[in-house]
């Protein structure tokens, strides 16, 4: 057999340790013994739900069960398909991860017992991908300081005892090329809130003691990698004594749900803030479905949404009572952080050269397609060959802020369009707008238009999930047509920048309804009653 270069043989070691369970540097003897290729094709195989067609190309490599990993590799394969099929026999065609998450999750479900109410909240993790300056993450950050606050000064929440220490969970803190990862980090250390990673987490082994069912453990090979990789956090949530996983948005349910129903964790909430994935663009997965039909069945499960529209799409997808479903709606208040010296001098020299402006139409968001930063740009372009005098601040970060940089200098923007890459001090950019526009594809409840109220701003916005929920029509806020329209987004800029310049409207009515409908005391007495599990036992009195 030909040498396996180094960087190639890693690369499908990294592979191969979703398959073994084991660390990739552990597993890097498997790659070296195998062409790239070959390591590849089975791994591949394995993830995609083809482990059937894993072992027998590996049986057919010529000498290569030589290697004890190679063998021990084979041996895991056979003993879970075996496994497999003494409890169902996939049909032709299935997908084996499928059908290995499928035997898992109803062993857990027989395994599990419902959870009592508590009157003392302790041991509970929040757990989201990442500590980005995004809305889940702003309303996570901000649940877990208001929790660690009424802990600290012995406050009761919602009549429930509230204990040190609150855990925060991400899969990583690490800086990609598009965005840091870490932007609530800093608030969340200055209140000794401690935040793990689970990239710096010890990997989970198979023969791993800690999962005490050895159905399930033989199985384990079988699940995809994006939920194996959640498992190194199993032996965690034993050490921390976790009692309550509080997990925020798809991603992160997949990686952690799975891990903290093998640790035995007693509550998990379930926090989705959007659509399904399944109306999302390019976000569906198969798992997705398997596991929350599973889920929504199992004792101590409990689904929290933020929205009411969203509660009843992920209730009409996976078939269960919309009455599953708790809706917590956002907390906000304003950003107090202060502007850098860098950003008063980026506004300062903006300001100068576009003094004769006499409208300010800004965004924050994401650059990503799902927020339309392209189609954003492109009706500023529009907008300002009818109203000169306009001008643009559009702030974010993401995959395609580059691409929305090289769009504004094709379009001749960059002397009336602002491009920020990213802020802490979200209101003091929102009190520079005249009207705050989000042309999103899909949402949860937006929380920057409820942001931009709070500083005084009218908003436009697609029709999309609870967002229209977040205004007071025709005062504070106007919702576009369904299809990006640029003349009908100028004519709603328009007549609600007119309807705002004629008195103090928008702050005095967004006031009224955004304390009635979001305020963070609400949110977080709402919350609490959900952790502590007194909202199950009040829908079970009613029910």
């Amino acid at each position: 057999m030909s040498e396996v270069p180094l960087s190639m043989a890693a690369a499908s070691a990294n592979g191969i340790a979703h398959v073994t369970g084991g660390d990739p540097a552990k597993v890097l003897a498997v790659a070296e013994n195998l062409q790239p290729e070959v390591a590849s094709s089975i791994f591949e195989l394995v993830e995609a739900g083809r482990a059937y067609e894993a072992l027998a190309y590996l049986d057919r490599q010529e000498g290569a069960l030589q290697s004890p990993e190679l063998r021990r590799l084979r041996g895991d394969l056979v003993r879970a398909l075996q496994v497999l099929e003494a409890h169902r026999r996939p049909a032709h065609g299935e997908s084996t991860s499928l059908a290995a998450l499928d035997c898992i999750l109803d062993a857990q479900s027989a395994r599990r017992v419902p959870p009592p109410p508590t009157k003392r909240l302790t041991g509970v993790a929040l757990m989201t991908g990442h500590l980005g300056a995004g809305g889940a993450e702003l309303q996570m950050a901000r649940t877990a300081e208001m929790l660690a606050g009424a802990a600290g000064s012995q406050q009761k929440i919602a009549g429930v005892k509230l204990s040190r220490p609150f855990h925060v969970v991400v899969n990583s803190l690490t800086p990609n090329t598009n965005r840091p990862l870490n932007f609530f980090g800093p608030v969340l250390a200055r209140k000794n809130i401690p935040v793990w990673a689970l990239e710096d987490l010890p990997p989970a082994g198979l023969e791993d003691s800690l999962i005490s069912d050895e159905t399930t453990r033989a199985l384990l090979p079988l699940l995809y990698p994006n939920i194996r990789k959640g498992l190194r956090l199993v032996s965690w949530f034993q050490q921390q004594k976790i009692q309550v996983a509080y997990i925020w948005q798809d991603n992160a349910i997949l990686h952690f749900a799975v891990a903290a129903l093998l640790a035995g964790v007693p509550r998990l909430v379930l926090n989705f803030r959007g659509m399904p994935p399944v109306l999302r663009w390019k976000e569906h997965l198969p798992e997705f479905e398997k596991l929350y039909t599973a889920l929504a069945a199992m004792p101590g499960v409990t689904f929290v949404c933020n929205s009411s529209k969203a509660a009843s799409a992920y209730s009409d997808w996976i078939g269960c009572s919309r009455d599953a479903f708790h809706v917590i709606s956002n907390g906000s208040d304003l950003h107090s952080a202060h502007p850098t010296a860098r950003e008063l001098k980026t506004w300062s020299e903006f300001d100068a050269r576009t003094r004769d402006a006499t409208i300010t139409i800004g965004g924050i968001f994401r650059m990503h397609p799902n927020k339309r930063p392209l189609e954003w740009v492109q009706f500023a372009r529009y907008y300002l060959n009818s109203h000169p005098k306009a001008r643009f601040v559009l702030i974010g970060s993401g995959v395609f802020f580059e691409t929305v940089r090289d769009l504004v200098r094709t379009l001749g923007l960059t002397r009336r369009l602002l491009l920020v890459q990213q802020t802490k001090a979200g209101t003091y950019w929102l009190k520079k707008m005249d009207v705050f526009l989000l042309l999103s594809r899909y949402e949860g409840t937006p929380n920057v238009l409820i942001e931009a109220q709070l500083a005084g701003v009218p908003v436009v916005c697609t029709p999309v999930a609870n967002a229209t929920d977040t205004f007071v029509d025709g005062v504070t806020g106007l919702a576009t047509s369904v299809a990006i329209d640029v003349e009908d987004i100028a004519a709603k800029v328009d007549q609600i920048a007119t309807h705002a310049r004629l008195g103090d409207a928008v702050p005095h009515y967004a006031r009224r309804h955004i304390s009635a409908r979001y305020s963070a005391r609400s949110m977080i007495e709402h919350t609490v009653r959900v952790l502590s599990g007194q909202r199950d036992e009040w829908r079970i009195s009613v029910g």
